[in-house]
C-alpha cells in the first residue's frame, strides 16, 4: 500500500499517480456513480481543492465498498495537512 508507506520515496510520486489509482478503483466498481464521484475527485483534487476532493472521496469509498478507497482518503487528508 503506497498511501501508508514511511518512506515518502515509496508513496505516490504525483497527485496523478494518486489520481489513477482512483480511476482503477472506480473501474473495478463498473458504476456509473462511482465514476462520476472520481471524475469530480480528480478536477478538484487538480485545483489542490481537497475538501471537495475528501468529499467526493469519502461518497466513493461509500458506494464503491473498495478497501483501497479508504487507504487513499487518507493519503488525500495527509497531503492537504501538508499544504496547510
Amino acid at each position: 500500500m503506497h498511501v501508508l508507506e514511511k518512506d515518502p520515496a515509496k508513496r505516490y510520486p504525483s497527485c496523478l499517480a494518486f489520481v489513477a489509482e482512483l480511476e482503477k478503483i472506480a473501474e473495478l466498481s463498473g458504476s456509473r456513480q462511482s465514476q462520476l464521484y472520481l471524475q469530480e475527485a480528480r478536477q478538484q483534487m487538480e485545483k489542490m481543492d481537497f475538501d471537495g476532493a475528501i468529499t467526493r472521496l469519502e461518497q466513493l469509498q461509500s458506494i464503491a465498498a473498495q478497501p483501497d478507497a479508504g487507504s487513499l482518503l487518507k493519503e488525500c487528508r495527509r497531503r492537504k495537512r501538508a499544504l496547510e
